[in-house]
C-alpha cells in the first residue's frame, strides 16, 4: 500500500498582529508552527499534510470568539457553525475542513494586513512508492483580490501546448 504525503509551507511568516484570535487558533490547529517572538510572527508548515480535521479545546475556541467579537472572519464563522452542530458543552470542537480551504482564511488576513501583499502556499506531492500520481506539487498565491493556483501537471500541460505538442482543451477539433 502506498502512503501519500503533502508537505506544505506558507511563506512569509505571518505577523501575529495581523491575525485574529480565531484565525491564529484555526491555523495553529491545521498546521505545525514556529513562533518567532523577536519578529512577532508565526511560520506555518505541514510535514506530511495539512490537518483538515483539527480538534480544538472548546474553552479556547469560546475565548477566541469572545476576543474577536465584532470581527467577522471565515475562521470565526467556521467555529460558530461547528459549535451550532455540537453545542458549547462539548470538551472539544472537531472541525471538518475537508471542503473549506485554509487559503480563504489566509485571504482574510491579507485583506486586513497593512504590509502583507500576499501569501504563498507551496505543497509537494510525494508518495512512498514510485506511482505516477504520487509526485508533483502545487503553488498557490493568496492576495487580497484572488487565490491563484497551479499544479505541476497544469504547468506541464501549459508547456506542452506552448511547444505545440498538444492542442489547448478549448481549441476546435479538426
Amino acid at each position: 500500500m502506498a502512503d501519500y504525503y503533502n508537505p506544505t509551507v506558507i511563506d512569509p511568516p505571518i505577523p501575529m498582529a495581523d491575525m485574529t484570535a480565531c484565525e491564529r487558533l484555526l491555523l495553529c490547529g491545521m498546521f505545525e508552527h514556529d513562533v518567532d517572538d523577536t519578529a512577532e510572527t508565526i511560520r506555518f508548515y505541514a510535514s506530511t499534510g495539512v490537518n483538515d480535521m483539527p480538534s480544538l479545546d472548546m474553552a479556547t475556541v469560546l475565548t477566541a470568539l469572545a476576543t474577536d467579537a465584532g470581527t467577522d472572519t471565515l475562521a470565526s464563522r467556521l467555529f460558530v457553525e461547528h459549535i451550532f452542530d455540537v453545542g458549547t458543552g462539548a470538551d472539544e470542537l472537531t472541525l471538518d475542513l475537508s471542503v473549506t480551504s485554509h487559503e480563504g482564511v489566509l485571504q482574510g488576513i491579507v485583506r486586513r494586513a497593512p504590509h502583507l501583499n500576499g501569501i504563498a502556499v507551496i505543497t509537494s506531492f510525494m508518495c512512498s512508492k514510485m506511482l505516477p500520481d504520487g509526485f508533483g506539487g502545487m503553488a498557490v498565491l493568496v492576495t487580497a483580490d484572488a487565490i491563484q493556483s497551479r499544479t505541476t501537471d497544469e504547468i506541464l500541460q501549459e508547456f506542452r501546448i506552448a511547444a505545440g505538442l498538444e492542442a489547448p482543451a478549448d481549441a476546435p477539433r479538426q
